[in-house]
């Protein structure tokens, strides 16, 4: 039964959030940035995802603790049922309900299933206009990898939309990475990132 019980964590762990299924759909599973999830993320939403999908399993097993419930032949017979068939009525809800769609494993886990089908370029996603008189403050922005531009384009848009709550961390973190100093408002010296790599990555036809 290992096999079956380890499938998830096992192949979304050693294949980048990815099961048989999610390749097949072009989805995957990451963390809140992004980034591939780590054992402890994926172990979390693994083992709530009982109780999002298999409520029956659940109900089974508490059933089970009980004399006059397990002597139910009937009973058990119809408990087994319920805990073979997926009946994901937690998770959905969870889904309907929660700001990033996610199910009840995923909101504890801090992970999100995103859409992997389609990849773009950096030039269709970021770069913008050039401002021709535009002087770059941080022109160690181009030491980023792409990668690094996305997260921080992502966290300046829910930053837009009322979610700060990743801005000082990466902030803090890009100031490491590059080496600088500044007493700019951490979602300030975010969108001069973004302002600096337009600029200077056009400048070299990145």
């Amino acid at each position: 039964m290992l096999p079956i019980i380890l499938y998830y964590p096992l192949l979304e762990y050693f294949f980048g959030g990815k099961t048989i299924g999610k390749g097949l759909l072009k989805i995957r599973v990451t963390n809140l940035e992004g980034k591939p999830a780590s054992v402890s993320e994926i172990t979390m939403r693994w083992l709530l995802r009982s109780i999002d999908v298999k409520i029956g399993l659940v109900v089974f097993i508490i059933s089970s603790f009980f004399e006059t419930l397990s002597a139910s032949t009937d009973l058990v017979y119809s408990l087994g049922v319920l805990m073979a068939i997926p009946l994901p009525l937690v998770g959905l809800i969870s889904i309907i309900v929660t700001k990033n769609n996610q199910r009840l494993g995923d909101f504890a886990a801090g992970t999100i299933v995103v859409n992997d089908k389609k990849r773009v370029s950096l030039n269709e996603t970021l770069l913008k206009s050039k401002i021709e008189d535009y002087e770059p403050v941080f022109k160690q922005v181009l030491k980023l990898r792409d990668k690094d531009i996305y997260i921080i384009k992502n966290i300046v848009e829910q930053a837009e939309k009322g979610n700060h709550s990743q801005v000082l961390p990466l902030a803090e973190k890009a100031k490491k990475i590059l080496g600088v100093e500044t007493d700019l408002l951490p979602l300030v010296f975010l969108k001069t990132l973004l302002n600096d790599y337009n600029h200077l990555a056009q400048d070299k036809d990145l």
